[in-house]
């Protein structure tokens, strides 16, 4: 047995994970582990952040890049206004915006701020990156182009390389629009015939989005599915956590593209049809009976569904529970169907959609993270 106990502080939600294994010699079970307790989810406004999961690493990837084009666009409140008409400020597709400023003592200084800024974003969202193609390796094979000494085209390396290398990070520069000399325990990027190749921060920052934007749900679903399969009582507890911290992000999924769509996802319509009839539609049609009406019209007014994975392993369901017309009600799938339905309905939809993700931290930074 597998059971998440959640509590409710401010605006956390704190989860315990429970586990027991079968008592052979008693009717009953015997408590194995409680002491897997961890943050949850957060709820900012109208939007829950699901720590430890897929979609909050997405997040974390993307946020830095977000927040440093804003710090960026800021910047021009710092320069002087005798100077600011000769400033020439581009931004690149991603929203990433560079200035450049004529000769003078605070060039130096706004320009290295800049540049520190830029760095900064290359590191933290890394992390995050990384993280990402663990999971989604297949989908870490973006090209990124680069650049020799002279600022010449030199070939290209893929997105993977690049963070793999700054996997334990050691030295890099960022100059201007590019990033030089990136060096690690791991070796650097291209040949040695590279030695201070580059490459440009806009077309790199452009190349996690392109990632993020290849990983379908049907990815997402297949990993999910797999750390499932091997999850026992006996799993350790940070696999127990990705499990159920994933399972439970689901209902984000389908929440986000009904706040950016404007209408509930095809999933849900699916997860409605498994639904026996509420206590309430039953007296319903059980009045009607009685009064011998022979056509009723039953209206169902839900809310989105909430996740979790079946206290009993071994059976291998997934609980959704869902409010129906008032009523809160439970439908269990096996894992199979679970999956197999979400996949054919959504499964080539991106996991996270562009417009979610601005939406997501538009709403998120407005309200404070």
């Amino acid at each position: 047995m597998l059971g998440t106990l959640y509590t409710q502080s401010s605006n956390y939600t704190y989860a315990a994970i429970v586990t027991a294994k079968p008592d052979t010699a008693q009717s009953g079970d015997v408590p194995t582990d409680n002491k897997a307790v961890y943050i949850s989810s957060a709820r900012l406004g109208d939007r829950e952040i699901v720590y430890g999961s897929l979609l909050h690493t997405i997040d974390e990837a993307i946020r830095p890049i977000y927040q440093s084009s804003r710090r960026l666009r800021e910047m021009s409140e710092i320069i002087p206004a005798d100077v600011f008409p000769s400033v020439e400020y581009t931004e690149s597709g991603d929203g990433i915006g560079l200035y450049t400023l004529p000769p003078g003592d605070y060039s130096d200084a706004i320009i290295h701020q800049q540049e520190q800024i830029l760095k900064d974003t290359l590191l933290l969202s890394g992390i995050h990156v990384r993280t990402l193609l663990e999971d989604f390796s297949g989908r870490g094979n973006v090209p990124v182009p680069i650049y020799d000494y002279e600022s010449e085209p030199a070939g290209s390396v893929s997105l993977a390389e690049i963070f793999n290398t700054l996997e334990h990070y050691r030295y890099c520069v960022v100059s201007g629009e590019f990033v030089h000399d990136v060096f690690s325990s791991k070796g650097q990027l291209g040949s040695d015939q590279l030695v201070g190749s580059k490459m440009k921060i806009h077309e790199l920052f452009n190349a996690i989005f392109v990632f993020i934007s290849r990983i379908r749900i049907k990815d997402f679903a297949g990993v999910l599915r797999a750390r499932l399969e091997n999850l026992s009582v006996d799993s350790d507890r940070s696999d127990a956590i990705f499990a159920v911290q994933n399972v439970h992000s689901i209902a984000q999924i389908m929440h986000e593209r009904t706040v950016v769509v404007g209408t509930l996802p095809e999933f849900i319509a699916v997860l409605n049809r498994k639904l026996e009839l509420t206590t309430k539609e039953r007296r319903i049609l059980q009045d009607a009976e009685d009064k011998g009406e022979t056509e009723v019209h039953l209206v169902r007014i839900g809310g989105l569904p909430v996740f979790s994975i079946g206290r009993l392993l071994h059976n291998k369901m997934i609980e959704t529970h869902i409010t129906i017309n008032g009523e809160s009600e439970k439908v269990e799938i096996s894992w199979d169907e679970f999956f197999r339905e979400l996949v054919k309905v959504h499964g080539d939809e991106p996991l996270v959609p562009r417009e979610v993700l601005e939406k997501r931290f538009e709403h998120l930074d407005a309200v404070g993270r």
